[in-house]
Formats: C-alpha cells, structure tokens, sequence
C-alpha cells in the first residue's frame, strides 16, 4: 500500500523517459481513483473513457458484484499533468482493439497490439514500490493500488458509505476496516486524548472524487480534498 504522499511522490519524480513508465504511471493512477482490481484495469475499453469538463470520467465493470461504477480523473493531481501524458499514450497505442492498455516495446517509445494482462498489474506496483524504497517491494501486488486508494480516502475522513460507493463493497465490515486502519485517524484519537495538537504540515493537494451512478440519472457526488478539507458538491446536471 501507498500513502498518499508516497502516490504524489511518485507522480512528481517518476519521470517518463520510455513506453512503459508512461503506461505504469496512467495505469497506477487510473487504478488509484477508481479503487480497481486488477481484473478491472486490464478490461476498460476506450468506450469505457471520456473527457468530462477536462477530466476523464471513467467507466468500469466491478468484477465481483457484477454491477458498474464511474470516477473521475482530474486534469491535475498535485504538481502533475495527466492529460500530456494520457495524450501521448492514446496517440501511440493500436486503436483496433477494444481495450485500453497495451504492452510497450523495449527497442522504442511505442506499444505493440498485445493486451496488458492482469498479472502484470502487480508487477507495476512492485515496480514503484521499489521506485519509493518500499521495504518488501517485490511483495507488492496489484491489489496494493485499490487499498491505497481506501486507505487514502479514509485518511481524509471519508465515512463509510463514501468508502462502500467509492470501492462498491456491499459490507459495511470491509470499509470499517479501512477507517480502523487509518494512521490519520489514530492520530486525531492521540491527539485528543493527549491535548496535543495534531501534526498537520501537509500541503500537497489531491482529487480523489468517487461518483455512485448506480441508478441513471442520479445525481453525482464530486468530493474534492485539499490539505484534508473536505467539499461536497451535489450535482445532478453534470452527467445531464
């Protein structure tokens, strides 16, 4: 799992010099908003993607409960762009296929026409978790990027139904466990029991907005989080 200034580390400095760190880099973000399974990132589609305001706004089919979900990417996370490098993958990628991700070729900065299967999900995590100095890196699965996803949003304060849309769990008992897991929220409970203030020097900002359109024509919650300040916007025109 990452923290959420280990994800925006790594957005920063992770430099996209070939093929594939541009893949691995657009792969780790669309799994991180979107809380996927890795079976869930090698199936989107181009269908699945569309720009919304300047964001991607993001269909997926959840794997498990057989029902579909959306989020949205924002045009910026933090200090980093992603529509230059969603861009330059799009324009280099084979568009006779349905899915999304492909695998790079070694010799140059393009991908072949073979599909990006879900084994290799994992081996991207274990790649930036060794890229992070993560101790176990080589541990690092693919299940590391819809955790950290959670975890992020449980740091922020998200309640349970929040964290249930967002990862569409249908048990209360697994995003509990998230919230009961969040260092942040152990920190708030020390600080209070102790009178202490908390250590709160973050200034890194991230979007992390989960959109439940379950039902069509509901409306959208966009959360937006910035310095752990929470907004939430309720919008029923925005998928109008």
């Amino acid at each position: 799992m990452f923290s959420r200034e280990e994800f925006l580390q790594f957005l920063r400095d992770y430099e996209v010099t070939t093929a594939r760190r541009r893949l691995i880099k657009l792969i780790c973000i669309f799994a991180i908003f979107g809380a996927l399974r890795s079976s869930e990132v090698v199936q989107l589609t181009w269908e699945d993607v569309t720009y919304l305001n300047g964001d991607l706004f993001v269909k997926v089919n959840r794997a498990k409960n057989g029902g579909q979900a959306s989020f949205l990417i924002p045009r910026k996370i933090g200090e980093y762009e992603v529509g230059p490098d969603w861009k330059s993958y799009v324009d280099k990628v084979p568009h006779k296929k349905d899915r999304i991700w492909f695998t790079p070729n070694r010799a140059r900065d393009s991908y072949t026409d073979q599909y990006v299967g879900r084994n290799s999900i994992g081996g991207y995590a274990a790649e930036i978790a060794e890229f992070l100095e993560k101790e176990n890196s080589s541990e690092f699965t693919g299940h590391a990027f819809r955790r950290t996803s959670a975890t992020i949003l449980a740091d922020l304060g998200a309640t349970i139904l929040d964290l249930k849309r967002h990862g569409s769990w249908k048990s209360d008992s697994v995003a509990e466990g998230y919230v009961a897991q969040s260092l942040d929220a152990k920190q708030k409970i020390a600080s209070k029991i102790s009178g202490n203030k908390p250590n709160n020097n973050d200034e890194a900002q991230i979007i992390l907005p989960p959109i439940d359109v379950s039902k069509q024509g509901s409306p959208a919650t966009v959360m937006y989080f910035n310095n752990c300040n929470v907004n939430v916007v309720q919008d029923p025109n925005i998928l109008k």
